[in-house]
């Protein structure tokens, strides 16, 4: 049951209501698609069993078991906050470890998502994947790779444009964290171009076009 202060949480949202009963599966693929700042706070509400510092201290608690030694959680969802901040390195040994939870590659890798109808909203709703490297293979989308499999989005003023993402192609598997791509120009116009997306498009062909796995020395050798 979503908790009052879940609802109208700034930023992007899934526009749940208080009271409403969602299975959690739901509530994760909605929130984890759109971006959910709402649903994120609702997930931490019901698994901190009614206290967000509880969920935070868990987050906070992950991280340590994870060993990163550069990652601060201070809220569950990624609003700005001085105390909350993390690395490249440390985003993607929390993505290796995400990608072996069951369902997790699964759910990053859905381009659309309907959320049932529930006890307060009598219509289901379909949200829609933040990330255009894997919706829709349109010609006005410049974003899209083929090869690309999720996995999260993330942007405010302070961070920029951010996307943590993977690419399979040829029996090769790699993870690319693009952070920090600016919103707005030098004169503080709002920039058109996802520059997280189109280097991370970039980094991708660079990597399947370049690097290989070779044997330089076989157990056998002397």
């Amino acid at each position: 049951e979503v908790d009052k202060r879940a609802v109208g949480v700034e930023g992007s949202a899934i526009y749940i209501n208080e009271g409403d009963k969602i299975k959690m599966s739901e509530l994760l693929q909605a929130t984890m698609l759109a971006s959910g700042n709402d649903g994120a706070a609702a997930i931490a509400y019901y698994v901190g069993k009614g206290s967000l510092e509880t969920f935070v201290q868990m987050m906070n608690d992950k991280a340590a078991e994870l060993g990163l030694s550069n990652t601060h959680f201070n809220n569950p969802h990624g609003l700005h906050d001085n105390e909350h901040y993390t690395t490249a390195s440390d985003l993607y040994q929390i993505t290796k470890y995400a990608l072996t939870l069951p369902h997790f590659s699964d759910i990053t890798s859905q381009t659309y998502y309907t959320l049932p109808a529930t006890n307060k909203s009598a219509k289901s709703r379909t949200v829609y994947t933040t990330n255009k490297m894997i919706s829709e293979n349109t010609a006005d989308n410049p974003y899209y790779y083929q090869y690309a499999k999720g996995i999260k989005t993330g942007s405010h003023d302070q961070a920029g444009y951010c996307l943590v993402s993977s690419a399979i192609y040829d029996g090769y598997t790699y993870i690319c964290v693009a952070l920090g791509a600016p919103s707005v120009d030098a004169n503080g116009k709002e920039i058109e171009e996802r520059g997280e997306m189109i280097d991370s498009k970039n980094l991708y062909r660079w990597a399947f076009t370049t690097l290989e796995q070779k044997d330089i020395l076989k157990s056998t050798d002397t």
